[in-house]
């Protein structure tokens, strides 16, 4: 992908933090990454836009929580039916993992994120759940500040 300097720039600044705050989430726990979008979004995007992420993307569980679905759901359907999928998706994970949690940790920048993290207190009754959230659509720069200011709390936060 052909991208003007100044913003490949900008992306490497973004791959150092995120890189940073994937790492440091690795370093305090289990990480996973739960995607509404395809399964293959996530290394699609990074091999194309954030390459340096992709050898500690390659060491955490990148799933997608969209389930198969039939060719005529409307658009409209499949947006309300998304907080659900990553309900789904955290429990199942969360379930597998076996064990008692602390805490549970979700950063993200929508409301399906929050709803997921917020309902596996009834499984983990004795665990904290809290959930980061990013703004949904921001700039490059919103983007860089969000990532470094999670980065900068991020062992409070957990």
């Amino acid at each position: 992908v052909k991208l003007p300097s100044s913003v490949r720039r900008d992306l490497s600044v973004i791959e150092d933090y995120a890189l940073d705050l994937l790492q440091k989430c690795c370093d305090l726990g289990s990480t996973a990454i739960v995607t509404n979008s395809s399964a293959n979004w996530i290394p699609f995007t990074a091999k194309h836009y954030l390459p340096r992420l992709i050898p500690v993307l390659e060491s955490i569980p990148c799933v997608s929580a969209r389930p198969q679905l039939p060719d005529n759901l409307s658009a409209q359907a499949a947006t309300c039916m998304a907080s659900s999928w990553k309900t789904i998706k955290f429990q199942e994970m969360a379930c597998a993992y076996n064990t008692d949690f602390d805490c549970i940790v979700s950063i993200g920048d929508g409301f399906a994120e929050r709803t997921a993290v917020m309902e596996l207190r009834d499984i983990f009754p004795k665990c904290t759940c809290k959930a980061v959230r990013f703004m949904t659509q921001p700039n490059i720069y919103m983007l860089r500040d969000e990532i470094r200011q999670t980065l900068a709390n991020l062992e409070e936060i957990a």
